[in-house]
């Protein structure tokens, strides 16, 4: 990077000597230029496919997160649905508990 003024003012000097020097002088240090913004170019290029691959993992976790906050209000509302049939059960005079029920359902499939 302290190649361009340097190169540049070898430019001015050799200029004064000869015409086409400093033609050539010029193009090198267009040359550099250009090299170096084709460098910084890739970086921004590799730094903003870094970025896009986080943005993919961040929306993967977002949606991951948004089904387990989805299944735990559906536990909740299945707990609290046994929770209420289990009253039930105990207030018509009923001993069996939701377990109780689902083990005779098991049993009768079994024998279907």
């Amino acid at each position: 990077m302290k190649e361009i003024p340097a190169l540049e003012e070898q430019k001015k000097q050799k200029e004064s000597l000869h015409p086409s020097i400093s033609l050539e002088a010029e193009e090198v240090c267009s040359f550099l230029k250009l090299k170096r913004s084709r460098s910084k170019f890739i970086q921004v290029g590799e730094k903003l496919e870094a970025i896009n691959r986080q943005l993919k993992d961040i929306q993967i976790l977002k949606q991951q997160a948004a089904n387990i906050g989805r299944l735990q209000k559906e536990i909740e509302r299945a707990k609290q649905e046994v929770s209420q049939l289990e009253s039930s059960l105990l207030a018509t005079g009923s001993t069996k508990t939701a377990e109780d029920v689902q083990n005779e359902i098991s049993q009768l499939t079994a024998e279907l």
